[in-house]
């Protein structure tokens, strides 16, 4: 069984029900963190899932830019592989990220300081490269 996630008609991503359920709990956890919306709809019908697409943009844009501007290794890969998977959906949607291409300042909420110092911020094109990966291992 499988899940879709849809704008209107159009199905964007089609994982399997356990893949697709935890991506929407990932979804809302970290919508909390940052005080968000996901832009995620509660499945009104069994197996879809409906994405607002402003909302969900926005969501995606908020956590780029705390990836990308976060000085703690360990933060950034608790939010990496959802917000590579969440950049699939959103270029599906036809849709750009601009924290992408325009990075904010650093965010000091959260840093790490290890034996050689500050550790560096988010790299942009790992999150390209990892938005690439998980585009070819995800159906619609």
């Amino acid at each position: 069984m499988s899940k879709d996630f849809k704008i209107g008609d159009e199905t964007l991503w089609n994982p399997s029900n356990g893949v697709a359920d935890l991506f929407v709990r990932t979804a809302d956890a970290l919508a909390q963190a940052e005080g968000v919306s996901t832009g995620i709809e509660p499945m009104l019908i069994r197996d879809e899932y409906w994405i607002n697409a402003d909302e969900f943009t926005a969501f995606v844009d908020v956590l780029v830019r705390r990836y990308i501007g976060s000085r703690h290794p360990i933060l950034r890969s608790l939010i990496e592989g959802f917000t590579a998977t969440a950049l699939v959906i959103v270029e599906r949607a036809g849709r750009d990220i601009g924290a992408l291409s325009n990075p904010s300042p650093p965010d000091w909420r959260d840093v790490s300081v290890g034996t050689t110092g500050l550790a560096a911020p988010g790299d942009a094109e790992r999150l390209r490269e990892l938005r690439q990966e998980s585009a070819r291992a995800m159906p619609y």
